[in-house]
């Protein structure tokens, strides 16, 4: 149950913030067909343009059956790959966000060649700088938060927090972007909000913090909070610096999730210097990558199977590459605020998911929670056309 927490934290942090990836741009009521610099617009952006007028007339609620489907698929996916994940990494956490971006970027790389969607990062009109110090905030500095988080409160008082993440975007994009919000909207994310948690609770089990100090439960709960905000300011930079740009989901994908694999491959290569240095050597050191055993031993801490294996890359396929590309879509057509509201939804899907393909039961706590959020998808999806 732990290492599902730590999976679905993982993927949802780096998840939330490659998903703020937006072509649009914000103007006045008057039709835009040039960016801030006086440029003519892609006519792909000017669309997303129309589209977002569309969304400001309805006053917050989701203009099209296209996005809300993208926005309802996309945790689906996530959870599907959680199932993938689950009892199958035997490693440490570092690890696993660096194994996962560098897959992930093949990933990419190949959508990339397949889609003839190549282009040049290193072009004067590639905002190449704002989205590595975005991966940097949102995949390496955000998830190391929120892992070191996870470790100290447990996992009810983590997802307590976390699940905040909606309610901070909202106002990330209110404040930002000149986001409109109504009262339907803030019902809707605070429902969706109490009813992930409560389905949260049940999914991934609760750790113990009777024997941590106050002042270990207030780092716990600093981590948490600093996890919130880079996390945000992660979405938030990727958002303002490709609005109005060409670039496709692809080539941001690629550029943000790829740049973090370097960044990580970096430290790690910096820790392993330090321990050779210092005369450290441990048997799983948290830098490596967990070595392969043959099929059928039982594997231990840094031993993996190559069923293990191919269950990760599977699984990272749906959450790390499938879930972002299909959330894009959405955010094309809502705020940030109900977008990232809409894909916190995977631990709804978990326990439908666990019952299909493990026989699980399905606890009445779990069906409130699972109930109280779809009540708050509905209110968001008020006027939708």
């Amino acid at each position: 149950r732990r290492l599902q927490a730590v999976s679905i934290i993982l993927a949802c942090g780096s998840e939330s913030s490659a998903l703020s990836i937006e072509r649009t741009t914000l103007c006045s009521k008057r039709s835009c067909t040039t960016s801030a610099s006086g440029k003519p617009l892609h006519p792909r952006t000017t669309t997303s343009l129309s589209s977002h007028h569309v969304f400001l007339s309805r006053g917050g609620a989701i203009p099209s059956t296209p996005g809300l489907g993208s926005a309802l698929i996309s945790p689906l996916a996530s959870a599907i790959g959680f199932m993938f994940w689950d009892k199958n990494w035997h490693g440490s956490a570092f690890a696993l966000n660096l194994f996962k971006n560098s897959v992930v970027s093949v990933y990419f790389l190949a959508a990339i060649f397949i889609t003839k969607s190549v282009f040049n990062p290193f072009s004067s009109t590639t905002p190449l700088s704002a989205l590595t110090l975005s991966a940097f905030l949102g995949v390496v500095a955000g998830d190391c938060t929120a892992l070191a988080s996870l470790r100290r409160l447990g996992s009810r008082r983590y997802l307590l927090i976390d699940c905040l993440r909606p309610a901070l975007s909202t106002a990330a994009g209110v404040m930002a972007f000149g986001e409109r919000i109504t009262r339907n909207s803030i019902s809707g994310v605070l429902a969706v909000i109490v009813g992930v948690y409560i389905a949260s609770i049940q999914s991934v089990g609760v750790k113990s913090t009777e024997n941590l100090s106050e002042d270990g439960l207030a780092v716990g709960y600093g981590l948490a909070a600093a996890h919130l905000i880079l996390d945000t300011a992660g979405a938030a930079i990727t958002k303002r610096a490709c609005r109005g740009t060409a670039m496709g989901p692809l080539n941001i994908g690629i550029l943000r999730f790829g740049s973090a694999a370097l960044m990580l491959a970096v430290i790690g290569i910096l820790g392993k210097l330090c321990d050779r240095n210092n005369g450290r050597g441990t048997t799983s050191p948290w830098y490596l990558l967990p070595r392969t055993v043959e099929t059928g031993k039982t594997a231990g801490f840094g031993e993996m199977t190559r069923e293990n294996w191919r269950a990760i890359v599977i699984g990272t396929f749906f959450v790390t590459f499938l879930a972002p590309s299909l959330f894009l879509r959405s955010l094309l057509l809502m705020p940030l605020g109900i977008a990232v509201t809409l894909s916190c939804l995977a631990p709804l899907y978990e326990p439908v998911l666990a019952k299909i393909l493990r026989g699980v039961d399905i606890n009445l706590a779990g069906v409130f929670g699972t109930l109280l959020a779809l009540v708050g998808v509905a209110i968001l999806s008020i006027g939708i056309k």
